[in-house]
């Protein structure tokens, strides 16, 4: 962009005059964005993304740490969010607890955690749908048809939970297949009354071990403790005089069947006792938006320049898109340059969506400031 200067008996196009007025509006809207205060200013919308406020999003997460949204990563690490995608007919969002729900669009809910490492949220997402502690979260969803991972592991598994209580002794586990279930993933919760409790998957290798105490690794990570194709697990508590209790989160590919010298008190297959389906991947990660929260407008607008800060690899492009009609329609829209829309309204908001070419770059939308007049 570049500002047009004239001398006495020039014509002045059009297109000179909206690069002019772009170019004034775009560096009002960049000192917006370096943080100056503009109260004072009619008809500007400041956004730095402080908090979560994008009322629709697709293949992003907020990192409330940074202050932006983040393309999802198909090859995630560190201290990386956890997430999963679940599609259903509705969704109860309150008292969640270990993990945030946010609806993403329509029919599909992002739940995630961001506060540790990768291993860390991926236990507390898993813990806060599956434990009985959370109120196995997973049943607020009403007729999920669909729960989508970026995570390879947990792909074609499904969540089992097993519990008992105070009866001192062995329950076992046998698995229905030791063929095509790699990556087993397993949480514990043990408690012991003047003795020991374990549990150990496969029989002999002990994963939890505790003495007169108690240990609980739910919601922690335990990626040490994945194994290959194991045949059987066993939990043991106390001997004939002294007891406790335990449970366990398991994702396996393969159905366990329980026996031994004590009954579990509860036993959960998700996938037989409240049909929520096997994990899947979720795909292509490639194209990721957000809609900003609405701006309301006492007159109907139709024109509107934004000026966006974002940080995307440079094989990956960033385009926008602006409404005045509350999201119905939508008119691309060049970042730093005034574009008028052919239909006026009172309710503006922007779509700003990252295409990339590699998912594994990080590639974020940190905030916006956008002009808007008739």
């Amino acid at each position: 962009m570049i500002f047009v200067k004239k001398t006495d008996g020039q014509v002045l196009t059009a297109a000179n005059l909206n690069d002019n007025q772009s170019f004034v509006l775009s560096s009002l809207l960049a000192h917006a964005l370096d943080g100056a205060t503009i109260t004072n200013q009619d008809n500007i919308k400041l956004d730095l993304f402080a908090s979560d406020t994008a009322t629709e999003q697709s293949n992003m997460i907020y990192n409330a740490t940074n202050d932006n949204y983040e393309c999802f990563d198909s090859a995630p690490s560190g201290n990386d969010p956890f997430w999963v995608i679940v599609s259903a007919t509705s969704a109860d969002t309150t008292g969640w607890s270990g993990a945030s729900i946010k609806l993403m669009s329509t029919g599909k809910w992002m739940v995630y955690a961001t506060a540790g490492t990768y291993e860390v949220n991926r236990a507390q997402v898993i813990g806060a749908l599956f434990n009985s502690a959370s109120g196995y979260a997973v049943t607020k969803f009403t007729t999920i048809t669909a729960i989508q991972t970026n995570d390879s592991r947990d792909i074609g598994k499904k969540a089992q939970y097993a519990a008992r209580g105070s009866a001192a002794g062995t329950s076992d586990g046998t698995f229905a297949a030791t063929s095509g279930n790699e990556d087993v993933s397993s949480w514990s919760n043990l408690y012991a009354v003047t003795n020991g409790a374990q549990w150990s998957i496969p029989v002999g290798e002990v994963r939890n071990d505790i003495n007169n105490t108690t240990n609980n690794e739910i919601g922690t990570d335990t990626s040490a403790d994945e194994t290959d194709n194991p045949a059987d697990c066993e939990i043991v508590v106390g001997n004939g005089t002294y007891s406790g209790s335990a449970s366990v989160i398991i994702l396996s590919a393969e159905t366990i069947s329980w026996a031994g010298a004590v009954a579990l008190t509860t036993d959960i297959d998700f996938l037989v006792d409240y049909s929520i389906p096997v994990f899947t991947t979720a795909g292509d990660l490639l194209s990721c938006y957000i809609i900003t929260s609405g701006t309301t407008i006492t007159t109907a607008e139709d024109v509107a320049i934004i000026n966006s800060l974002s940080t995307a690899d440079a094989t990956s492009t960033v385009s926008y898109e602006v409404s005045f009609d509350d999201g119905s329609t939508w008119v691309a829209i060049t970042n730093k340059a005034l574009t008028e829309v052919s239909s006026a309204g009172t309710s503006m908001k922007f779509k700003m969506t990252i295409t990339r070419t590699d998912a594994t770059k990080i590639d974020t939308l940190n905030g916006y400031a956008a002009y808007y007049s008739s």
